[in-house]
């Protein structure tokens, strides 16, 4: 099913699109997204180290455990399940402990003391490219990415923003926040909500926005490698700059992928894909991956590749956009 409308067309709207195209359809979207947010804040969960049978060494905060796996958070990924078959060791790591005084017994280990900031993890990026000669050039872009995990819950909120000229002429201006929120209804199963806005000035893209919702399957979840691939629906959008619009109800294909190669490389890819269904040949595309090399225990350098192949732009506009960009990241 495709719902499709533009400003120069006067064709009536299906009654989903009608929905869609009130602020009350908007209200509905942000208060669910929100409602899943805010529903799994309770309280931290257990530190602990596991040994695997395979040599590797996995330390994170327990999120999640069955009879056949554990669920930890770790600095690389928000929710790392490990099968218990792997496991040849498990452990708790003690507090540090205050030296005995001299001729009395030793002091026991206290508890690990837990809070609530045990289960949010954070990264804040930023770079700048510059060029100096013949043709002068200035881009500067920041990414701020947010993550929650808690037992079966996960939330990330993403946002991202560039600003460039070159020769004085603009040549980046866009913005783009998402939230999504996936919640484990099985070992490997699980339901997702998505929403997101921005704008792109060189795109002619005014506005833009989209909400969507589908389920997800874990297909790999190694000590070192995890994969999600992704089905649903989406509902986008979009005002433009020559006072058109466009909105589509179209399904969603993605995969992710989160793969450390040793102890400071890391490398994270998505694809997302949707398809119009009205046209056969017209679809949308956006890929990205990155690279990040851990130079500190907080610090990271990072190298991305953002590309989007979209078949229906606003006149003018090349389909497709690719962005190859180079940061320095903060994580906490």
């Amino acid at each position: 099913m495709t719902c499709r409308r533009r400003a120069s067309k006067r064709a009536p709207m299906s009654w989903f699109c009608r929905i869609h195209n009130t602020a009350g359809g908007v209200l509905l979207g942000a208060g669910l997204g929100l409602l899943l947010w805010l529903a799994p804040a309770v309280l931290a969960a257990e530190k602990v180290v596991l040994q695997l049978k395979n040599g590797d060494r996995v330390t994170g905060v327990l999120v999640a455990e069955d009879d056949a796996s554990l669920v930890l958070s770790t600095p690389w990924s928000p929710a790392l399940t490990v099968l218990k078959e792997q496991i040849s060791a498990r452990e708790t790591p003690p507090a540090e402990t205050a030296p005995a005084p001299v001729m009395e017994p030793p002091m026991t280990n206290m508890p690990v003391k837990r809070t609530v900031f045990d289960n949010w993890h954070g990264d804040l990026m930023a770079g700048v490219d510059l060029r100096r000669g013949q043709r002068d050039s200035a881009m500067y872009h920041a990414r701020a990415k947010l993550t929650y995990t808690k037992n079966r819950f996960r939330n990330i909120a993403d946002y991202s923003v560039a600003y460039g000229k070159i020769n004085g002429v603009q040549s980046a201006n866009r913005m783009e926040g998402s939230l999504k929120t996936d919640f484990d209804v099985g070992k490997r199963l699980f339901v997702y909500n998505f929403a997101a806005a921005g704008f792109d000035r060189l795109r002619q893209i005014d506005l833009r926005w989209q909400e969507g919702a589908g389920v997800g399957y874990h297909l790999l979840t190694l000590s070192n490698l995890v994969t999600d691939l992704e089905a649903g629906f989406n509902y986008e959008d979009e005002r433009r700059a020559n006072g058109t619009r466009t909105d589509n109800f179209t399904p969603r294909l993605a995969e992710s992928l989160t793969w450390r190669l040793n102890s400071r490389l890391l490398i994270e890819e998505k694809l997302d894909f949707y398809p119009r269904l009205d046209r056969l040949d017209d679809f949308m595309v956006r890929f990205e991956t990155s690279l990040r090399f851990l130079l500190s225990q907080n610090l990271t350098l990072n190298f991305s590749v953002l590309d989007i192949y979209d078949r229906s732009t606003a006149p003018g506009v090349q389909p497709n956009d690719l962005q190859i960009l180079s940061s320095i990241g903060v994580k906490f």
